[in-house]
């Protein structure tokens, strides 16, 4: 069994109430600093800390760029910034969105794991869709702790269940339980100065072009397009986990391309229903011209654009309806 020297968490929908369970059962002599990403929108304010700060003796606080990291501490990341983990300090960086985020869950997975390795323990609490699957599965490349909460404990029970589908998890426990297993595998002494790794890789958030041109090497291209910068997605597998990659940093899961890609065409119908309409208000003017010109084959001529584009109207009304209703399924 490992003994962990750093605990981070991802945690998206539902994450504030599992948080707010599982710090409480977390002791006060708790050795692994622990490092936390909530997914928030980027404008918002995180008030996480002093949430958390009432339910924990444990110090709680955002994390800063470069600050060192601290046995016992915890820290949140702050909307608009990934947080990575580097050897004994943690980094801010403004990099391309993952899975539609930024701070997103698998930068900071795939940071600690690439800095500490074998002395990660990774925790996965509730939320929608797929972010911290690929990030999980590097972690347990490396050779750390893969942790997840049971799903039928979560709120919403999907990136657990992703990772269990995805990713060979060492534990599966609800909150009740999990700050017990993470003082059974913590190291009461841990060292965060040095790394596990030979080199500290860089990870995607860090990389420029030329890393980046080289990572595409290991993928395949695909017939998709970037949601966030419209470039050519790259198919590539992280510990057998497939995800996708554009050429300047953005990354999704293959549940997460999906919704990006439903919300895009909704945005589309909505634009050509907005673009129909207006055509048909210049339709119905010219037609009414026509009429009380006396000029039959223009006002035949109109009638049938209006009544096309009715039909148009109705059949995209039809698709937005059928593409929020699945959206509300999944």
């Amino acid at each position: 069994m490992n003994q962990i020297d750093i605990v981070v968490i991802g945690t998206s929908a539902g994450g504030v109430e599992a948080l707010k369970r599982l710090m409480p059962t977390i002791g006060v002599d708790f050795g692994p600093p622990i490092v936390i990403v909530q997914h928030f929108p980027e404008n918002s304010k995180s008030v996480l800390p002093s949430i958390l700060s009432r339910v924990t003796a444990l110090p709680v606080r955002h994390a800063e760029d470069q600050e060192p990291l601290c046995p016992g501490t915890v820290y949140v990341a702050v909307p608009g910034k990934h947080l990575l983990v580097r050897s004994g300090h943690i980094s801010l960086v403004l990099g391309p969105k993952q899975n539609g985020s930024r701070p997103a869950i698998d930068p900071l997975f795939r940071s600690a794991a690439l800095c500490y390795g074998s002395r990660v323990g990774a925790v996965l609490l509730s939320g929608l869709l797929a972010d911290g699957t690929v990030g999980m599965a590097t972690v347990k490349r490396l050779g750390g702790t893969a942790i997840v909460q049971d799903p039928e404990d979560a709120d919403y029970g999907d990136m657990p269940r992703n990772a269990l589908s995805n990713v060979a998890v060492d534990y599966v426990v609800p909150l009740n339980e999990m700050g017990a297993l993470l003082a059974r595998l913590a190291n009461t002494a841990p060292d965060l100065r040095a790394c596990n790794v030979e080199e500290i890789m860089f990870d995607l958030m860090e990389m420029g072009p030329e890393q980046l041109r080289l990572l595409e090497l290991h993928g395949k291209v695909s017939a998709l397009t970037c949601p966030e910068c419209k470039g050519a997605l790259y198919e590539i597998e992280e510990g057998g986990v497939p995800h996708y990659n554009c050429r300047v940093g953005h990354s999704f899961s293959s549940e997460n391309l999906l919704s990006a890609q439903s919300a895009y065409l909704e945005s589309a119908i909505w634009a050509a229903l907005r673009a129909l309409q207006e055509n048909n208000q210049l339709v119905e003017k010219l037609l009414d011209q026509a009429k009380e010109a006396g000029r039959e084959k223009s006002t035949d001529y109109f009638r049938q654009k209006k009544t096309y584009n009715d039909q148009q109207i109705r059949l995209l009304r039809n698709a937005l309806g059928a593409n929020i209703e699945s959206a509300e399924h999944r």
